[in-house]
């Protein structure tokens, strides 16, 4: 598999996630999360990738990144899935690494998964998830006055995302701070940054432009 704009969330799942590479071809590649039940997929051809998908270790999916209207459309009638979320894939490929934030941003601890879980609202019930990913050591915040004021992390796929300001810490520069960060420490691991932006957040289509991350070609569509 060749790393670039539309494949470095596959590559990244298999370089230091744990993922596992089940069927490359001149077609694509399914790539398989450690715990067996996110893939992604590069394959456009819905048909043919829900070809595969019927004879690959399949039974704990239960999500599943596409990257066509098509794979989405056939995936979802074949496997059952019900719910997805367009979204565009933006990635670092500059060689200079971001400035350095003059703030204070460190990881998160336990104690602040709570608090975290009031202010993420991308799906209910997030702080067991918060937890996981405070305990994997995922999550940084970014604490004004030690009172932390916004926070961003890494999801279990190796994506950029979480990324929260609290409401009285806005319009401070504070989310760029956040996101500057978290490319540094991807870049100084010889990592590619990257994250998924759902369609029509136009605040983070700004922020993810502003800090020099750049828009594949192709959608990644998580179907669920």
């Amino acid at each position: 598999m060749q790393k670039n704009h539309n494949t470095v969330d596959l590559y990244a799942l298999m370089e230091h996630e744990g993922g596992k590479l089940l069927y490359e071809s001149g077609e694509g590649c399914v790539v398989q999360a450690a715990d067996g039940e996110t893939l992604m997929s590069d394959i456009l051809d819905g048909e043919h990738l829900c070809r595969i998908l019927g004879v690959l270790d399949t039974e704990k999916m239960t999500q599943i990144v596409v990257k066509s209207r098509d794979a989405l459309e056939k995936v979802s009638a074949e496997f059952g899935f019900h719910g997805f979320n367009p979204c565009s894939q933006w990635s670092y490929w500059r060689d200079e690494l971001p400035e350095m934030p003059a703030c204070d941003i460190r990881p998160l601890e336990l104690c602040h998964s709570k608090l975290a879980a009031q202010h993420y609202k991308l799906f209910s019930h997030a702080e067991p998830y918060l937890i996981e990913r405070i305990q994997a050591g995922r999550m940084w915040g970014l604490f004004e006055d030690g009172k932390l004021a916004g926070f961003i992390g890494t999801h279990s796929e190796g994506s950029m995302g979480m990324l929260e300001v609290f409401p009285e810490h806005r319009r401070k520069g504070y989310g760029m701070m956040l996101e500057s960060y978290l490319i540094r420490w991807h870049l100084e691991r010889g990592w590619t940054p990257f994250g998924h932006v759902i369609d029509g957040n136009e605040a983070s289509i700004r922020l993810q432009q502003k800090a020099g991350m750049e828009k594949g070609d192709l959608p990644a569509i998580w179907v669920f």
